[in-house]
């Protein structure tokens, strides 16, 4: 498994800035991972979380190739 860091937006109400850290075996299911809350929520600007997103946007994933300290 692979590690990815996703930033993306979320939408409910407003949208929201979500980082996400996940194990996946492609970017594809790294993706899929954050869009179902399936990983380590590394940052949010909304206080909670919503479990239900009108919209999930993707803005970047990049690869970690080393755990970070």
């Amino acid at each position: 498994m692979k590690k990815y860091r996703i930033k993306a937006y979320a939408l409910n109400h407003i949208w929201y800035r979500e980082d996400w850290i996940v194990k996946a075996k492609s970017q594809k299911d790294a993706v899929a991972k954050a869009y179902s809350q399936e990983g380590e929520l590394e940052y949010s600007n909304q206080s909670n979380v919503e479990t239900c997103r009108a919209d999930f946007d993707v803005e970047c994933i990049e690869k970690i190739e080393k755990e970070e300290v």
